[in-house]
């Protein structure tokens, strides 16, 4: 039992773990408090610093090894293909947002030819009403 109260406490008390759970009470009681930028801008360095160390310590101990080189490049091909994905699958939720531009009739001289013709605002409203429709379903 001590032996799993020290390695809790170990592995609760790291700084990313601490900063995480600040962030979450913070949240939850929702104080006026707030933190001046060049503490904030100090907290964020330190974590990071924090990372890194934490990271080349783990990488010292077992070296350079095939999985770590495997799973260095699995995250940066994951990195890179993510937002790929993530553009597809939104693409099939909303097809095209914003919608594409009508085509453009010839200007005549009773109109300037930036204000929009009868029909254009039609094909527009006619746009509004399908893209509503669609975010409505």
């Amino acid at each position: 039992m001590a032996d799993l109260l020290a390695l809790a406490g170990q592995s609760l008390l790291i700084p990313m773990i601490l900063s995480f759970a600040l962030a979450r009470f913070a949240a939850l009681t929702r104080p006026d408090l707030t933190i001046p930028e060049a503490m904030a801008k100090a907290m964020s360095i330190y974590l990071l610093f924090a990372i890194g160390f934490k990271g080349g310590v783990a990488v010292a101990e077992h070296g350079f090894a095939l999985a770590l080189i495997a799973t260095l490049m699995a995250g940066i091909a994951l990195s890179f293909g993510l937002p790929f994905v993530a553009f597809g699958l939104l693409r099939l939720r909303w097809p095209r947002w914003p919608p594409l531009m009508p085509p453009q009739s010839p200007p005549t001289t009773a109109r300037s030819p930036s204000s929009p013709s009868l029909r254009q605002l039609r094909f527009w409203k006619g746009r509004a009403l399908q893209a509503k429709v669609t975010w409505c379903q």
